[in-house]
């Protein structure tokens, strides 16, 4: 008599829960923001990169209009020295100036040329770095 019963009871409930942590503040609100200023830096970043790299690739391109002009005199300057070497040479040739001269003549010459190389080893310098540029620029 006082045992359990046996029957079948259909209870016709529903309910939602939501928890929520009073702990929890507003990490999720403070989490946001920070991504939103963590964008924000990474696309300042990005243009501060982008301005120095055509800043860069400008400064190469004036460098290197300036070194085809500089080409351009060490070449007629060679042409220059080496003529007066002939000349001088020449001269000595015929007994009119000291051996010396000539020597001064042909070292003359030979600063020229030197430096007629290393102003296109410069032209080859900054033609490597624009390319280099460019490529990071447009891969």
């Amino acid at each position: 008599p006082n045992g359990p019963v046996h029957e079948q009871i259909n209870q016709n409930a529903a309910g939602a829960v939501a928890r929520w942590s009073i702990f929890e503040g507003n990490r999720v609100t403070h989490e946001v923001q920070g991504q939103k200023f963590l964008a924000q830096a990474s696309e300042e970043k990005r243009q501060q990169m982008e301005e120095d790299l055509f800043r860069d690739w400008q400064r190469a391109r004036d460098r290197l209009a300036g070194l085809t002009e500089e080409e351009i005199i060490n070449k007629e300057s060679v042409d220059k020295k080496s003529r007066l070497a002939k000349m001088v040479y020449e001269s000595y040739s015929l007994g009119r100036v000291a051996f010396l001269e000539v020597q001064a003549a042909n070292l003359g010459l030979l600063q020229e040329q030197v430096q007629s190389v290393k102003t296109e080893v410069d032209i080859l310098t900054q033609l490597a770095i624009l390319s280099s540029l460019t490529n990071e620029v447009s891969p």
